[in-house]
């Protein structure tokens, strides 16, 4: 028996990426967590609303495809098409149980930058939120009676990520010997990598070398 009015909420999660650079033609990037809690009933997901909110920066050619994934399962696909900024991706095997949450994460494949790709752009700034204006159709679940729910939404604000064709990579690299000596001798060692995903390479300009008061 359900007590109440079955309801449903979505918010960006906690766990949802800071700001990130990622290299083009990358797939699988994660754009963001969701969090739907259902309240009184349990609420089987039918559909989500997402939307490219930086669309001064970014458009639907920047992106080839759009998921969510619950955990390692992915439970739907969308894209982005033509000049469209709203897309709504339909949901399978997904409950959000009575009073409790489940978590969705958003992710991208981001489109490659080559000759067939011209309209993508070095540094699209790229963010993929909950639409909850439901431009594109509303988010909605069904409660365990059959009943549609549909959710008072309010837009998510993800920290998005820009796209490179490639971006260098630091790793610190140990050094000969830590034992100081007369003479000359290595204090700090590291090496510069270019993404390897797209075999695009990087000219370095310039090298900032903070010094240090050793006690």
């Amino acid at each position: 028996m359900t007590v109440g009015t079955a309801s449903f909420t979505a918010a960006k999660d906690s766990s949802s990426p800071a700001y990130a650079i990622a290299a083009a033609g990358t797939s699988g990037l994660t754009a963001g967590v969701l969090k739907f809690a259902a309240t009184n009933d349990a609420i089987t997901l039918n559909r989500v609303a997402l939307q490219l909110t930086n669309t001064s920066t970014s458009s639907a050619t920047d992106l080839t495809k759009v998921y969510l994934y619950d955990g390692a399962t992915k439970v739907g696909e969308s894209l982005f098409t033509g000049s469209a900024t709203t897309t709504a991706v339909t949901v399978s095997g997904v409950t959000i149980p009575k009073d409790g949450s489940k978590v969705l994460t958003i992710k991208v494949d981001a489109a490659s930058m080559d000759a067939t790709n011209a309209s993508t752009l070095e540094g699209a700034f790229i963010a993929v939120d909950l639409d909850g204006d439901g431009q594109a159709g509303s988010t909605y679940g069904t409660s365990s009676s059959g009943a549609s729910v549909t959710p008072t939404l309010t837009d998510t604000a993800v920290a998005g990520f820009r796209v490179f064709k490639s971006y260098p990579t630091f790793a610190r690299i140990a050094v000969p010997s830590s034992t100081l000596v007369a003479g000359t001798m290595d204090l700090y060692r590291f090496s510069v990598t270019a993404s390897p995903s797209t075999g695009n390479g990087i000219g370095i300009q310039t090298f900032t070398v903070q010094p240090i008061t050793l006690l």
